[in-house]
């Protein structure tokens, strides 16, 4: 809906949330040894709406089974997902809109440093780390 207010045209926004601000997300990585996958390491980057917990995107790498996980909660229309194997010449990208997410199996040797990261079609809030084991 538009207002005419004295010759000039006025968006009526009473209601309606402003567009989502990138510094709005924090992001939170970690990994962890294990518990199934003896000398791996499992790896997590999230970034979550401080304002809305609900809105988020990440990118998780569990070490038993080389699984990739990958989920775009945020309103962000793409977000590009990469994932390095350290050694192996293999590299993992995807790429989600919103709502969206994907699980791959992966078949990688052991060993190997994983890098991970997700990064937004907006700038400043890439997450990631570089702290998995397959």
């Amino acid at each position: 809906m538009t207002l005419v207010i004295a010759g000039v045209l006025v968006p009526a926004t009473a209601g309606t949330a402003h567009a989502e601000d990138a510094r709005d997300y924090k992001c939170v990585a970690s990994s962890k040894a294990s518990a199934t996958d003896p000398g791996g390491r499992d790896a997590i980057a999230t970034s979550r709406n401080k304002k809305d917990g609900t809105r988020f995107f990440r990118i998780e790498f569990v070490a038993d089974g080389e699984h990739m996980y990958a989920a775009n909660k945020s309103v962000f229309n793409n977000i590009k997902y990469r994932a390095y194997f350290q050694g192996t010449g293999k590299e993992w990208h995807w790429s989600l809109g919103p709502g969206k997410a994907i699980h791959d199996n992966l078949d990688l040797p052991e060993g190997h440093n994983v890098a991970i990261n997700a990064s937004p079609s907006v700038g400043f809030v890439d997450c990631g780390t570089n702290g998995g084991k397959t």
